[in-house]
């Protein structure tokens, strides 16, 4: 077996970058064997005193989520400045956790940079700077950002509220935002359950670009919340930021902003006004109250409960119950959605519905604007069937059937 001759130091940056103890990427890297544990095995790899096979520099690869050539490198690479992290506690996760969330912000930076090198090379459509990104900022107030944000996305709040359910009001403020000149795409792990990040870990991320802005947010988050955090998201943009969002919990002063004009663009004040809660009622009361508030309006509980806070209709102590009774029964409903497909799954084990309406949930992950740029670039010969691939995250050979392209000769 062919034994190759690394940098110890980028074998050790990998994994604990990867938030894993060297016990457990050894377990995961090597078997048992009777002289040495995997543990010892791995101590030596990086200690230099023994070589890495090729075999085991593509595992280490593929378990720290790393391009194999890092390993060839002399030293460890400079790696880019992170998104602004506006999470309230973001180490009340795992090491492992903000991890993958790492390595998911750096598969999606990859993915961008493709895409908007492939854009700069398109003469016929072109790549012209989205215009409205950077265009703000916190000094301007309120008022003049949240104006800019709808004319952005030059949407009638009344149809969005028209919308059938969640899902398809979330949908059509996607499709404002994406016209916008905005990628938005639905991602929570680096594509496999053994990855899943909640919400807790992130809600969404933004990636700021003149060309090729991109925003991420997580489909594990509740489906109303989404829309909010697509809001918030845009409103960094605005002003000239990439960032990961805090959710309803954050006390940073841009992350405060943000939400304020997300929260007011959804629910203006003069609308939460119909809210039929009372400050010196016990927060029991008006739980239910928000919550078919939240209901007919398009919106998540939480983030009702959250602008009634930043109005001074309940209390810092109110909003805290609400936010945790509104998380765990989220949870409560997701884990009922997660038996009902489990069980669904079971009975089609047998069969293949080609009857399923709807695009395959790979092209909802993705987006209606990606999926055309990219096949427009793939049809005039600026992207090859692998580049493709890797901006949407799938094996080169399923790239055509995905974007609905007669497949090469």
């Amino acid at each position: 077996m062919h034994k190759v001759k690394v940098n110890p130091e980028i074998l050790i940056w990998a994994r604990e970058t990867a938030g894993l103890t060297r016990k457990e990427a050894a377990e995961k890297l090597f078997q048992s064997a009777s002289t040495r544990t995997p543990e010892q095995r791995l101590a030596n790899m990086e200690s230099g005193k023994e070589l890495p096979s090729r075999a085991n520099l593509h595992a280490m690869a593929t378990l720290y989520y790393r391009p194999p050539l890092v390993f060839y490198l002399s030293q460890k690479p400079q790696e880019e400045t992170p998104p602004i992290d506006f999470r309230a506690n973001p180490s009340s996760n795992t090491r492992r956790e903000n991890a993958l969330l790492n390595a998911l912000i750096r598969n999606m930076r990859a993915r961008q940079s493709i895409l908007r090198a492939a854009m700069e090379e398109d003469e016929e459509v072109g790549a012209e700077p989205v215009e409205f990104l950077g265009s703000q900022s916190m000094p301007n107030g309120r008022g003049c950002v949240l104006d800019a944000l709808k004319a952005v996305l030059n949407m009638d709040l009344s149809e969005y509220r028209k919308q059938r359910d969640d899902p398809e009001a979330f949908k059509l403020l996607r499709s404002h935002a994406e016209s916008a000149g905005v990628f938005v795409l639905l991602a929570g792990n680096l594509g496999n359950y053994h990855t899943d990040l909640s919400a807790d870990v992130f809600r969404g991320f933004c990636l700021f670009d003149e060309i090729a802005p991109f925003i991420v947010i997580n489909p594990a988050d509740a489906r109303p919340a989404q829309s909010f955090t697509l809001l918030h998201e845009l409103t960094h943009l605005l002003l000239g930021h990439s960032g990961i969002s805090a959710g309803y919990h954050g006390h940073n002063q841009t992350e405060l902003f943000c939400n304020d004009v997300a929260g007011e663009y959804l629910l203006p004040t003069e609308d939460l006004s119909a809210l039929p809660i009372s400050k010196d009622a016990p927060v029991q009361t008006f739980s239910e109250r928000i919550s078919e508030f939240a209901l007919q309006c398009r919106l998540s509980a939480s983030m009702v409960a959250y602008k009634a806070y930043r109005s001074d209709m309940i209390s810092q102590s109110d909003l805290e119950f609400l936010l945790d009774l509104y998380r765990r029964k989220w949870h409560e409903q997701r884990e009922r959605e997660r038996e009902r497909e489990r069980a669904r799954r079971k009975e089609k084990e047998k069969e293949t519905d080609k009857k399923t309406g709807g695009p395959p949930p790979i092209r909802y992950l993705l987006g209606a604007a990606l999926i055309q740029r990219v096949r427009e670039l793939t049809q005039s010969g600026l992207l090859s069937s692998v580049k493709a691939g890797q901006i949407l995250k799938t094996r080169p050979y399923n790239v055509h059937k995905l974007l609905d392209l007669q497949p090469l000769r």
